[in-house]
């Protein structure tokens, strides 16, 4: 049985990573390996300082590169999981702003159900803008929940469907 607010010892995939702030934060709540994706460099370059100062940075690592094209590598075999477990995907909002998402993340999109690095059962969350009137395609995912939070909606995905799709929640 898990401890609350603990995460087993899975790998985690933080795309479009920004601070680092996700993936960082699975890492100091038990998550075994993290892989962090940034485009811009100077970004990457603050992640890579940030897990540096936090003593961390045998358990990560940084690729710079946008996320839809980057190759994912698998976890290293010391971690002791093959594949991502758990996906952070937190782009910049415009790139989720109306009900179809902007090119780039439609590839993104459409290449994780085939992606070999990622658990076919991997918990994957978005988050983008609030949008009460149309919230963004992200097909071929499933959702499973959504939660509005203030500005922002956190979204829990999944690759395959959980059950019938009858058991969506949404929460204002």
């Amino acid at each position: 049985m898990a401890e609350p607010g603990r995460l087993p010892p899975l790998a985690v995939l933080d795309l479009f990573a920004g601070s680092g702030a996700l993936g960082v934060e699975a890492l100091s709540r038990g998550a075994a390996y993290c892989l962090f994706v940034e485009q811009h460099r100077p970004t990457a370059a603050l992640i890579r300082k940030n897990l540096g100062e936090l003593n961390i940075t045998d358990a990560a690592r940084v690729i710079e590169g946008p996320a839809s094209k980057c190759v994912f590598p698998p976890p290293p075999a010391p971690f002791g999981v093959e594949r991502y477990g758990l996906v952070f995907i937190d782009p910049p909002y415009r790139i989720l702003a109306g009900p179809k998402p902007g090119e780039e993340m439609r590839t993104l999109l459409a290449r994780l159900p085939a992606e070999p690095t990622i658990d076919s059962e991997a918990l994957i969350v978005i988050r983008h803008a609030y949008q009460p009137a149309q919230i963004p395609d992200l097909a071929p995912l499933f959702e499973y929940r959504r939660q509005d939070v203030g500005t922002m909606t956190l979204r829990f995905m999944t690759i395959k469907q959980i059950g019938n799709g009858e058991g969506v929640c949404t929460e204002p």
